[in-house]
């Protein structure tokens, strides 16, 4: 019987904090989306260095 409780405590307990930050990534994705914003920002890339 412990063990059920404890269980039942995690499945609750795991619903705050991740998904509220998942949630919040999602609605920044779709303002972004919205204001036509649809580029992933500068990349710079760097190469290997060449073998001396």
């Amino acid at each position: 019987m412990k063990s059920i409780i404890i269980l039942c405590f995690a499945a609750i307990a795991e619903n705050f904090g991740y998904r509220q930050i998942n949630n919040f990534w999602r609605l920044r994705g779709w303002v972004q989306f919205l204001r036509g914003k649809k580029d992933w920002g500068g990349m710079v890339r760097k190469g290997f260095d060449p073998v001396v």
